[in-house]
């Protein structure tokens, strides 16, 4: 366990949190389209709002359905900002 302060959604701010694997592939979805944040901020619900920042200028990700969940296996991948393809757990 770390010692740090968070907030996890809708939940007490705790001292304490699991550490988290870091670098994994967890699932797989496809994007669908992206929206500004400025039209759709409207219509999310108090909970979807703790999800991210909604602030003008943003955008949100429509994404598909999740195409591929891997539970506890564990596919490192060298993480990048933006998006990538992802070629499966023997491809990298």
């Amino acid at each position: 366990m770390m010692n740090t302060s968070i907030k996890l959604c809708g939940q007490q701010e705790s001292n304490t949190y699991p550490e988290w694997t870091l670098g994994v592939v967890v699932c797989v979805t496809s994007l669908l389209y992206c929206v500004r944040t400025e039209d759709v901020r409207g219509k999310l619900t108090p909970s979807e709002l703790e999800f991210g920042d909604y602030s003008d200028g943003r955008w949100a990700w429509k994404l598909g359905p999740v195409l591929k969940r891997f539970g506890m296996a564990e596919y490192p991948v060298k993480g990048s900002l933006g998006l990538w393809d992802w070629k499966g757990p023997d491809n990298g």
